[in-house]
């Protein structure tokens, strides 16, 4: 999975990576890579410590770009895991919701 940035909070360095599925997401849907670095970087710090604390997938709804990115935690990695056009998808029971 290719590395697009890299963040830091907490005194720690997260890097930030597409999965192949969220490359194909992009691809398809036009979406720029800014704007998912954008979405991450409106989270603020309270949120981004109860992300890695969940150690779920969560999902972030971005009004201003208009889609649903999910991501999820591993160590020092965040991984984009999709991205869905629109801000009123499904989205499934006991996922994390955050709404920016």
């Amino acid at each position: 999975m290719p590395s697009i940035t890299k963040v830091k909070f907490n005194n720690r360095r997260y890097s930030v990576r597409l999965t192949n599925h969220s490359i194909s997401r992009l691809r398809e849907r036009g979406i720029e890579v800014n704007n998912l670095i954008n979405t991450i970087h409106k989270l603020n710090f309270m949120e981004l410590a109860e992300i890695e604390k969940e150690n779920k997938e969560v999902a972030l709804i971005d009004y201003n770009y208009d889609y649903t990115m999910f991501i999820a935690f591993k160590e020092k990695v965040i991984n984009i895991v999709t991205i869905i056009e629109g801000v009123d998808n499904y989205i499934k029971e006991g996922t994390k919701i955050f709404r920016i």
